[in-house]
């Protein structure tokens, strides 16, 4: 987004709203922040405020509801929360990125990377479609690092070990037999 976009920022604050001249669903904390933002995306000098939300749409809970569907909700919860806020304090644009941990994209992120793609494209005078593709996959391996970081964790030892251990008083049974 820095190639193309003025004064982008990880995590802005939100400037103090009067919570009062809101809808009661927005988002009013002092203390509010979006994921990302920078000038010149949508519209010239204009800000433009990201907020990204990675969802498992195959889960249980969304069994019986069609992926669109979900990705709608999640972006419709996100604009309620802070759109008005964004147009009306920050004078500004938002758009919600939702994604799913398969690689899925909702229709605001799918406008989003095209509209970034015929950026750097024009930018920088390759094609469209070369640039498209080489976004959507470093964007699915992103989606699977973050995944499986999430299932398994990191490889980064949280603690160092004081003393050497030895390999025999590690369990490797998964199984707990009674």
């Amino acid at each position: 987004l820095s190639e193309v976009c003025k004064d982008v920022r990880i995590e802005p604050q939100l400037q103090q709203c009067n919570p009062a001249l809101l809808p009661q669903t927005s988002n009013t904390a002092a203390d509010a922040r979006l994921d990302f933002c920078g000038r010149g995306f949508w519209r010239p000098i204009q800000q433009a405020y990201f907020d990204v939300r990675v969802v498992h749409a195959n889960s249980l809970s969304y069994m019986n509801t069609p992926v669109e569907t979900v990705y709608k909700q999640h972006e419709n919860a996100k604009k309620t929360a802070y759109n008005r806020r964004v147009i009306e304090v920050e004078h500004g644009s938002f758009t919600p990125l939702i994604f799913s941990t398969a690689g899925g994209m909702g229709k605001e992120a799918i406008k989003y990377h095209k509209r970034l793609a015929a950026l750097i494209a024009n930018k920088r005078g390759e094609e469209y479609n070369h640039v498209i593709t080489f976004i959507r996959r470093r964007l699915r391996f992103s989606i699977l690092r973050t995944t499986l970081m999430a299932l398994r964790g990191t490889r980064k030892p949280t603690t160092k070990y004081k003393g050497r251990f030895s390999i025999a008083d590690i369990d490797m049974n998964l199984i707990q037999y009674e």
